[in-house]
């Protein structure tokens, strides 16, 4: 009982320590106001750059950060890298207030040194959880995402009643684009920031003591010194016993059970655990208070069962460099990047699109604000349904409805306004559990020891596409318009759902989480 309850207090923990990370999720609502900040300041600054910038800087910086952050964390250990970032997440959203006069700062802190903490803090509570609650991985990862989407809306919300709360609709049309020109919303834009980094500096820490409270088991980190060294002591006792090496012998552990010991290893430890020339890199849960060390050179596609509940087991365990060899990282790899165009126009075009016919803020505020609160119903829906039918099935369907609702809401857009903004809210539905969901599959498919960093691989493709982006939608925008640069994000998608389908044909599994 207690520690299910501790167990509780980890999930909440990293649930609010992740609500202010997923800057993606409610940029769409700033941008308007950013742009028409800008567009008013247009003499005053020294370089302008698109407001579009921040969000692709801070998903490229998201990326790279994750994948230093594995052997970080592996050296340091996930309290200290947590700790880490968020002290960095603090500084680069108060520091706005002062950094939002010039587009470069903004760009600077609010999306390269935003995304680095965010790159930090999310894959390092990502492990936590699932540490905590190996037996309901699909279900916690999609608890998780609860946060950010609870943080995405609490920061649209903010933004509306600070700068714009007394709903001035945009009056001022530039090519085809449009501003807001009162002078009060242009005067309100840095105190946002200022607002929003109390929220993140309570949420966070709030977070953080639940988290770690939580996590607090003997067995569970301070413990995992004590596991290694009667590791080590039980298989020199084997050596000096020569026994023969029998694939089929399991050494039984009276612990507690919940941790992986493959995830806390590197692969120069595990190669000390192995004193007959074995590797040891799988653990098999049955009832509490024991878990068994299985042979890692048998089959690494079983799947345990504990009282009828699938257990997370992964397909292999996989380094970064290992999983470069495999065509199917190179797979994923082409779905995310496909995926992530779809969600950044999404994400971050959504208002200023929906603007050529709904000329009404708080409409569109409230359509941001429906966008995440139904997200917040989705994400653990869909984290059930890759527990219940599997992560790759679910990708799959889930790509498909995206890449059908964007594709009607260019449809419906100027011919029935009000069933655009349910599009909108459909996509929203769709598209937001992204990232969440190739967390899942990077892990299903390339093990829990190096998550962060293959989760980093698997998402680098997309720095490249994230960085052009910018000038590939002010470009579509004034050539072939809007809704042509729409009715790509729904064919990205399509082909995200046709290369999930491919890695089913080519790699079958019997049993997936």
């Amino acid at each position: 009982m207690a520690w299910t309850c501790k167990k509780i207090l980890v999930l909440i923990g990293v649930t609010s320590l992740v609500s202010p990370l997923s800057l993606l999720s409610y940029y769409g609502n700033l941008l308007p106001y950013l742009a028409s900040y800008y567009y008013a300041r247009r003499d005053k600054i020294s370089l302008y750059l698109d407001p579009l910038w921040p969000a692709s800087v801070f998903r490229c910086t998201f990326t790279i950060a994750m994948l230093f952050t594995s052997p970080f964390e592996l050296r340091f250990g996930i309290r200290r890298c947590i700790i880490a970032g968020v002290l960095l997440l603090w500084i680069s959203v108060m520091s706005c207030y002062f950094a939002v006069q010039e587009p470069l700062a903004l760009v600077l802190l609010f999306g390269g040194t935003h995304g680095t903490a965010v790159g930090i803090i999310y894959p390092t509570t990502l492990k936590l959880l699932l540490q905590a609650l190996p037996d309901k991985a699909g279900l916690a990862t999609g608890l998780l995402s609860i946060g950010p989407v609870a943080g995405a809306l609490i920061n649209i919300g903010v933004a509306f009643a600070v700068i714009n709360p007394f709903d001035k609709k945009p009056d001022l049309y530039v090519d085809n684009r449009v501003f807001f020109s009162d002078p009060h919303i242009i005067h309100m834009v840095p105190y946002y920031f200022l607002v929003i980094g109390v929220i993140v500096v309570a949420c966070t820490s709030i977070g953080v003591i639940l988290a770690f409270i939580g996590s607090a088991r003997p067995d569970l980190e301070p413990g995992i010194n004590d596991m290694a060294t009667e590791i080590d002591q039980l298989c020199n006792k084997l050596n000096v016993a020569n026994e023969p090496a029998d694939e089929t012998k399991k050494t039984s552990l009276s612990k507690s059970s919940g941790v992986i010991v493959s995830s806390v290893y590197t692969s120069s430890e595990k190669d000390k655990l192995n004193g007959n020339g074995q590797t040891y890199s799988s653990v098999t849960f049955h009832k509490q208070g024991d878990h068994s060390l299985v042979n890692g050179n048998k089959n690494t596609d079983q799947t345990e069962e504990k009282k009828g509940t699938t257990q997370l087991v992964v397909q292999a365990e996989l380094s970064p460099r290992e999983a470069m060899k495999t065509g199917k990282l190179w797979c994923i790899w082409l779905c995310y990047i496909c995926t992530s165009h779809t969600f950044y126009l999404q994400s971050n075009l959504y208002k200023q699109y929906g603007q050529l016919s709904i000329d009404n803020d708080s409409i569109l505020v409230l359509i941001g604000i429906l966008g995440m609160a139904v997200s917040m119903i989705g994400r653990p829906t869909v984290g059930l349904c890759s527990d219940k039918f599997g992560i790759r099935k679910t990708t799959m369907v889930v790509s498909l409805i995206s890449s059908i609702f964007i594709a009607l809401m260019v449809v419906f857009l100027r011919r029935c306004p009000p069933l655009f903004a349910i599009l909108v809210v459909l996509e929203f539905l769709a598209i937001s559990p992204q990232t969440m969901i190739f967390s899942l599959l990077t892990t299903f498919e390339f093990g829990k020891t190096h998550c962060a960093s293959n989760i980093g691989l698997v998402t680098s493709g997309n720095i490249i596409v994230l960085l052009l982006e910018p000038f590939i939608a002010d470009g579509m925008v004034g050539t072939v318009g809007w809704d042509w640069l729409f009715l790509t994000g729904s064919a990205t998608a399509a082909v995200s759902m046709v290369t999930v389908m491919t890695v089913e044909c080519i790699y079958p599994k019997k049993n997936q989480i």
